[in-house]
């Protein structure tokens, strides 16, 4: 059953002309705002708490600006299968690429840590195009709709997916072989997570962006991408953190992950219809207690 809906969910974006992409992705946006409560209120409450200060208005606004955002987001993977990645990087613009020239000149391993923000699905996809063999954290059942989405077509050559509940053992392995490892890390990570100051909230932090850096002994980096105007990108690669090596490894970690925070909210502040919203982010309370006055 899942299959077909993904295949006819394929069939039906494949017939929306790229010039009516944003168009329909707005309409989608609007209709979503009213028929899915659950994801609207997610949505206002992680506004409220993150821009307390913000009109009512302004948030019902942004909240179906971000809905459009999550489709068009859609609509440009199904249709990036039917494109060669030369094509997609024409509307790519890469800022800081240089950041990453001296690990790619001794063709080191490196970590890569991101965000839920602009289209980060395609954010391997370009990192293929500029001919940087990746590795990323999938969770097994994402896995298996970006197999079906793609059908192993060339979009994904290069592209090695880890999955998550084995990304300990494989991310080390990688780490050997000179790729670049990317992780999304703006996400709720538990009880077990490292709490970080967020938008002025402590807040659960996966830590393994910087685990791997530390434990592998490479450079780490953060990038991100957005959405510019007529559906172009931006790829912004952004310096290596750089953290004292001879500090114990959870002070190292908690420094570069601080770091890689503070760049994910100074992105977000600038880019905030592209973030993921739709997301229980504030989850878990310091107290490793589960925040049920907030989500319910």
């Amino acid at each position: 059953m899942k299959s077909k809906i993904i295949d006819f969910l394929i069939f039906f974006i494949d017939k929306i002309p790229d010039r009516l992409s944003s168009t329909f992705a707005s309409i989608c946006g609007r209709l979503m705002f009213f028929l899915l409560p659950r994801s609207r209120e997610l949505i206002l409450k992680n506004l409220s708490l993150v821009f307390p200060d913000w009109s009512d208005e302004k948030k019902r606004d942004l909240a179906v600006k971000n809905l459009s955002h999550y489709v068009l987001n859609l609509i440009e993977l199904v249709k990036a299968r039917n494109k060669e990645i030369t094509e997609i990087m024409k509307n790519v613009e890469v800022i800081g690429l240089e950041n990453f020239s001296e690990v790619l000149r001794e063709k080191k391993s490196f970590v890569v840590a991101s965000a839920h923000i602009g289209n980060w699905e395609l954010l391997a996809t370009m990192s293929i195009g500029l001919k940087i063999p990746i590795a990323i954290v999938v969770k097994e059942q994402v896995r298996d709709v970006i197999d079906r989405l793609f059908s192993f077509l060339r979009l994904t050559k290069g592209i090695i997916l880890v999955e998550k509940e084995n990304s300990l053992r494989e991310g080390l392995k990688i780490l050997k072989t000179g790729k670049l490892f990317a992780l999304l890390s703006d996400q709720d990570a538990g009880k077990n997570g490292i709490f970080i100051d967020f938008f002025g909230i402590k807040a659960s932090t996966y830590p393994g962006a910087a685990y791997f850096a530390y434990r592998g002994n490479v450079s780490m980096f953060t990038a991100f991408t957005f959405r510019k105007e007529n559906n172009k990108h931006c790829l912004i690669i952004e310096p290596e953190i750089k953290i004292d090596r001879s500090l114990p490894r959870d002070e190292w970690i908690l420094l570069a992950m601080t770091e890689v925070v503070r760049r994910t909210e100074r992105m977000i502040r600038l880019h905030p219809e592209q973030w993921l919203w739709c997301q229980k982010r504030f989850k878990t309370l310091p107290n490793k207690e589960v925040n049920k006055e907030l989500y319910g």
